[in-house]
This record gives structure tokens, sequence and C-alpha cells, in this order.
């Protein structure tokens, strides 16, 4: 092994041992687990694959072409997602209670963003919702609207970048790949549906994992165009 790939070997190591440091100080501050997670945990255990992946690295990637393009129409993009994320989240809420188990099932898939969410973004804590029906409560209900906005926005942006992803140019072999893995996932939901949870959650994870490249790659952009127009030459 050369030196330089040591040294990078062993700076990469020293950085995993200090994450898994961070990670166990910022966890639950209950010995079962029912405490509050910490700043550092709450961050990128929570936030970081979720909400700021979906929310803030999309509006970043919409910034990062509307200042690359000098494009009218990509500013005003941006103005009305910044937009309808606002008012999905503090608009009251008009929708019936749900009377079927789909609400369960969602709070079980995002009870640790969900209470960290209503923590951060809407100012009541754990204990504040001691004795709230979280499947009916108005408040919990306009974050789930919030959190449906931000992922399918997610979603439809992505399908939308024809010209960036190259949907028509990808084989005929990964298509049939893709095709496989979809109906192999909607098969474990129908089979059972934490397990097809289970599945999907690391198929989500491994394509955050897999954009951090991008969204690194957006923020430099961002900070050269800015530098470029508000710093003299």
């Amino acid at each position: 092994m050369s030196q330089p790939l040591k040294i990078l070997t062993t700076v990469g190591l020293a950085l995993v041992g200090a994450a898994c440091l961070l990670f166990r100080a910022g966890g639950n501050g209950d010995a079962d687990g029912g405490g509050s997670p910490g700043l550092y945990l709450k961050l990128f255990g929570i936030y970081l694959p979720t909400l700021v992946h979906v929310f803030v690295f999309t509006g970043a990637f919409i910034l990062a072409g509307a200042l690359k393009r000098q494009s009218a129409a990509g500013y005003v993009s941006l103005a009305v997602f910044l937009v309808c994320g606002a008012l999905a989240l503090w608009l009251p809420n008009l929708a019936a209670g749900s009377s079927t188990t789909a609400p369960a099932i969602f709070w079980r898939g995002f009870r640790e963003l969900s209470f960290a969410s209503l923590d951060d973004l809407m100012g009541h804590t754990r204990e504040q919702l001691i004795g709230t029906n979280v499947f009916t409560s108005g408040l919990v209900l306009r974050l789930v609207r919030f959190l449906a906005f931000a992922y399918t926005y997610h979603y439809l942006n992505w399908f939308s970048k024809t010209s960036i992803i190259q949907w028509h140019a990808v084989s005929a072999g990964r298509l049939v790949l893709v095709a496989t893995v979809w109906i192999a996932s909607v098969g474990l939901y129908a089979v059972n549906y934490d397990v097809g949870l289970y599945w999907l959650f690391m198929l989500s994870m491994a394509h955050v994992l897999l954009e951090f490249p991008l969204n690194h790659k957006s923020f430099l952009e961002i900070g050269s165009e800015l530098r470029r127009r508000l710093l003299p030459a």
C-alpha cells in the first residue's frame, strides 16, 4: 500500500471512529431509549437521510440550476417550492381524520423524524404531546402534510430531469433490473408490510448515500456562482 493511501486510510478510520463516538455521546438520554436524541444524532441520524435529503438538497439542486443557467423560471420554481413547503406546514388542517390504519403505519416508520420535527419545526416537545392522539391531531397532520409534499416533490423532480438522468438512454438490461426490483418490492409489501418497509428503507438509504457526490457538487456550484456575481473580478 502506498504512503498516501495509508494516510488516507488512517484518516478515514479516525473519522469513522470519531463519528461513532459522537453518535454514542449523542444518543438517547435514557437507558431505555426513551429520551430525546442529541443534536448530532438528530442531525445526521434523523434529518440528513430524510428532510435534509428530500427538501434542503432538492432546493439546493433547483437553485444551482437556476444560477448556472440564469433562468428566471428556475428562480420562480425555487420560490414556489419554498412557499408550498411553508404553506403545507403552517396552514390550518382542514382534512378529516383518517378511519384507516394508514396513519398508525406511517407513524411507526417515521416516529423519530416526526417527534424531532414537531419539536424543532413546530415547537412541541414529546412531553407536550402526552395524551395527544397523534393519528388525528391537527398539529401532526400538518407536519405529515409537509413531509408528504417534500417527499413527493423530490421524487417527481428527479423523474422530470430527463435531460440529466437520461431515462430514455437506459439500457434494456437496467430497465429489466429496475422492473424486477420494483415488482419484488411490491410483492414484499403484499406478503409482509414490515419486511417491505425495511427493504425499501435499505434501498432509500443507499439512494441517499449515493447522491452525496451530486449534493456536494450542487453546493460547490452555488458557491461558485454567488462568488462570481457578488465579488469583484
